[in-house]
């Protein structure tokens, strides 16, 4: 009798434990017909909870690689189906429907899929890149005065003195007889440098104390040190419910608490200060509060493309408190540190890779910068187009953010097909697998400037190069990210000549346990007087 009931008790958890496992299993895979049932062609690997980007989750393979890989699996159609985690997601080949999608049927694919909870984080949900629908409407269209070229211009001298700080640290090292440095790590530096001061108002001095508290709260948050936090990261992008049930934060409360601290001093120092003038975007986010508004000069005015159509209804939906403007400073932070960081180290290091492109960009710069001072301005850096396309190539083999991912708003049928997207779908724009396509980019692993003379765009469809996005979504600081890299190099390259060192690698191997492409073994170069 005894053996019985051990024997049915066995049994009886045996039967629940295949059956907790298959239910188990149709959860992480129930998914999985979504593209199918619709007729759409799609990415054959699917990993049950994990899908299509397992890769990725696992750190087997860099984000950006993961991209290439599904849209090369695509090859032949337009677009075609895969899965982050267990969520759908429509990946878009195709450059005119590319287009269509981020302008001409915009109003469809208003948002970016990201869903951050203003209670649990409002640091990065009141983030204008995180804002969705009336909010980010409306914070848009008050926030893009203030990325004008009028205004970057004004900024720019607050650019020019860190990079007088570069130009000394560089000469400093040569004295010394330490020539070799790690370009990203050196570029990090720098833009946290000149993010400090021109979002914040202050000196952070990360080229000489790489240890200051500023230079600290920017690898906190850009370079998790510790698994539990990448796994939160990764949470956040793939698995934002579960990440708002757990409460887990993009921007620590202690980070939050750090930043909102410097605003309101800085506030608080400028209204008991009113002669006290500089211009900062912490000057603007004050005439944000005071005024409701930017204030524009008139050139701003005439040169003004505002592509957000406000309406009355649309008016009010956010009040710019001091917790929504600490986060378009810390918003600012972000973009102006990670992706210009990671532009202008790899641009170091194709120059370094390539001594006649090097010459040839220094050939340029002399002849564009006044001679008899040799003063590096906001407009002669904008009138050099070999740096630029330099820039832009750079842009292209070592794209920041492989991906952006749109939330459909409103019931949509992909032109010249049935197939209807329906409003919570997810596109994927694959940036990195256009910026990859040999279609558009012949030998895209060789780095080439030329691709971007203006012959040479007309030879190539629109919507293939987008390393800041397009249309109304397009970043909004992407003239300031572009000004202070140029700043950089031209700085670099006027006054010191870029060689690999014995530490160099290349091709550069990207590290597959960062979201962003970083080398996975540093980007080691050598530093010399001309």
């Amino acid at each position: 009798m005894g053996l019985l009931l051990e024997d049915s008790c066995l049994a009886d958890t045996a039967l629940l434990l295949l059956t907790t496992i298959y239910l188990l299993y149709w959860y992480g895979t129930c998914t999985f017909d979504y593209w199918k049932k619709r007729g759409v062609p799609e990415i054959k690997k699917k990993v049950p909870f994990l899908g299509s980007t397992a890769d990725a989750v696992l750190f087997k393979k860099q984000m950006n690689l993961c991209i290439l890989d599904a849209y090369r699996e695509l090859e032949g159609h337009r677009f075609g189906g895969l899965y982050a985690m267990r969520t759908p997601a429509l990946i878009v080949r195709d450059p005119e429907l590319i287009k269509h999608i981020m302008v001409k049927d915009f109003s469809s694919f208003t948002d970016n899929s990201m869903h951050i909870s203003e209670k649990n984080d409002p640091m990065f949900a009141f983030n204008i890149f995180a804002m969705k629908g009336d909010k980010w409407k409306y914070a848009r269209s008050k926030l893009a005065p203030a990325f004008t070229t009028g205004k970057i211009r004004n900024t720019f001298p607050l650019i020019l003195e860190v990079c007088n700080d570069l130009k000394s640290h560089f000469s400093s090292k040569i004295e010394s007889k330490d020539n070799d440095f790690e370009a990203h790590e050196l570029a990090k530096n720098f833009t946290t440098d000149v993010v400090g001061s021109c979002a914040f108002g202050i000196k952070c001095n990360s080229l000489s104390e790489p240890d200051n508290q500023f230079r600290k709260m920017g690898k906190e948050i850009m370079s998790p040190s510790t698994l539990w936090r990448q796994i939160e990261i990764a949470l956040i992008f793939f698995l934002p419910k579960i990440a708002e049930l757990l409460r887990v934060k993009f921007i620590a409360k202690y980070i939050e608490e750090f930043f909102q601290d410097l605003i309101l001093k800085a506030f608080a120092y400028r209204e008991e200060h009113p002669e006290f003038k500089r211009n900062d975007f912490i000057n603007l986010l004050m005439q944000l509060k005071k005024l409701g508004e930017v204030e524009m000069d008139e050139i701003d005015r005439k040169n003004q493309t505002n592509d957000i159509s406000l309406t009355a209804s649309d008016r009010g939906k956010i009040e710019f408190s001091d917790v929504v403007l600490t986060a378009q400073a810390v918003g600012f932070f972000l973009d102006g540190f990670e992706t210009s960081s990671m532009a202008l180290a790899f641009a170091l290091h194709e120059l370094a890779m390539n001594p006649r492109i090097q010459e040839n960009l220094r050939d340029e710069l002399r002849k564009s910068f006044d001679p008899t001072d040799g003063c590096i301005n906001y407009d002669n850096i904008r009138g050099c187009a070999y740096l630029d396309n330099i820039l832009h190539e750079t842009l292209r083999i070592y794209t920041p953010v492989g991906a952006l991912a749109r939330e459909c708003t409103k019931r949509y049928t992909i032109p010249d097909s049935d197939v209807q997207i329906d409003i919570g779908d997810i596109i994927n724009i694959p940036i990195y697998g256009l910026h990859q396509d040999p279609k558009y980019f012949p030998n895209p692993e060789v780095f080439n400037p030329d691709r971007f003379t203006e012959e040479a765009k007309k030879t190539r469809p629109a919507f293939t190069y987008l390393p800041f996005g397009e249309g109304p979504r397009q970043c909004i600081g992407f003239r300031f990210a572009q000004a202070q890299v140029k700043a950089a190099i031209a700085t670099i390259v006027l006054n010191f000549l870029l060689e690999p060192s014995e530490k160099t690698e290349h091709p550069v191997v990207f590290d597959e346990r960062n979201f962003f492409p970083h080398a996975k073994n540093g980007l080691h170069l050598k530093i010399s007087p001309l």
